[in-house]
């Protein structure tokens, strides 16, 4: 099982180097990633899918940036864990806080390090960090997006963060959800390889380290989560 795992890990880490860069156009162009699986499915995803992904993306952005707005304030330490093409870091930063991204990927750093002007470079700290295997610094708030999407161990992905933090969002796959049923019985349509989680479970998980949700958003196949420690 662990080989499994690392293996799955191994195709996860690599895929996003090979994609983020094409990832992060997907804000505002077509996406060019090179997904996996067969030309057909590819091709389907292209057409059909990315357009209503995009559209998922935006209301994805919306709900992380007004929360940055409502609980981000001036002198606080954050950490954007996963923060792929650093899409969250320039609104983090004029807020005045210190910023640690993490991520896993080597191309999603160099990404994030294009984005800090010179007089922000001591507001950030850019690390290459696997979330599974280690924890982060001590911190006031956490977003993790896009990143127990890949963890199919969500209680190794709250280990290595809630204990150094008092506030956190995060989203997850619905494991309830038709769409992410069909993902997982006909692996030909999970194109990025995902991990899926139930709601009960994470619930559950969450006050096992003291924490309390005060906010739940659903939406595609996702649900977010702002948690906050008791």
């Amino acid at each position: 099982m662990e080989i499994i795992l690392e293996n799955q890990k191994d195709l996860n880490r690599n895929y996003w180097e090979a994609n983020i860069k094409a990832f992060s156009e997907f804000y505002d162009n077509n996406s060019e990633e090179t997904l996996l699986g067969p030309k057909i499915i590819r091709a389907f995803y292209k057409k059909f899918l990315f357009p209503i992904e995009k559209k998922y993306m935006l209301i994805r952005y919306n709900i992380v940036s007004g929360y940055i707005d409502n609980y981000v304030k001036t002198n606080m330490k954050v950490a954007d864990v996963g923060c792929g093409c650093g899409v969250y870091v320039p609104q983090l930063l004029s807020k005045k806080v210190f910023v640690y991204a993490y991520d896993y990927a080597d191309a999603s750093i160099e990404l994030v390090k294009k984005k800090i002007l010179p007089h922000q470079l001591n507001n950030i700290e850019v690390k290459n960090v696997d979330i599974s295997t280690n924890s982060i610094s001590e911190v006031d708030v956490v977003i993790g997006i896009g990143v127990l999407t890949y963890i199919p161990d969500y209680n190794i992905f709250f280990k290595n963060i809630l204990p150094y933090t008092k506030r956190i969002l995060f989203n997850f796959l619905d494991n309830t959800h038709i769409i992410n049923i069909l993902r997982k019985k006909i692996r030909l349509l999970d194109i990025r390889k995902y991990s899926y989680h139930n709601f009960d479970d994470i619930k559950f998980a969450l006050t096992q380290f003291d924490y309390k949700i005060d906010s739940i958003n659903k939406f595609a196949t996702n649900i977010m989560i702002s948690a906050v420690k008791n």
